[in-house]
């Protein structure tokens, strides 16, 4: 007794005419080939040139993050030295704008995550001796 090979053949035939089902149609030969790789099996494909580029672009991101993180962590050193001379120094966001604190209004969640990202920078430094200097002028 031998196993019926019908079902196999079937399925077999079945699964061809699915993939294929482009090819006994006239079109243009590009356009079957367009559609056989639509209906090929996707399967991921990595290259070692794509690795690279990859990883590039990301070195070039979190280089670019240590550039403006180092700047801030400077500036905070410079704001505290002017601090302590007795002048007045504010911090913003990078990306800070001055039309939106003009009006009181919020920065908005992607300029506050930059401000902590990123870190702050020196906005304004009043000057100590600024009123001061200005009142003896003016007498």
């Amino acid at each position: 007794m031998t196993p019926d090979v019908r079902p196999l053949i079937t399925k077999l035939t079945l699964a061809r005419r699915r993939r294929f089902r482009f090819a006994k149609l006239q079109l243009p030969l590009r356009l079957r080939r367009l559609l056989s790789r639509l209906n090929a099996p996707i399967k991921p494909r990595f290259s070692l040139r794509n690795f690279f580029i990859f990883t590039t672009l990301v070195i070039c991101f979190f280089g670019w993050v240590a550039k403006e993180r180092n700047q801030s962590k400077f500036e905070r050193q410079l704001g505290a030295k002017l601090q302590e001379q007795g002048n007045r120094v504010r911090f913003l966001g990078l990306y800070h704008s001055l039309e939106l604190s003009k009006r009181f209004m919020p920065q908005g969640e992607w300029r506050d995550l930059a401000r902590q990202f990123l870190g702050e920078r020196i906005s304004t430094i009043t000057y100590a001796g600024y009123l001061e200097n200005l009142v003896l002028q003016a007498f």
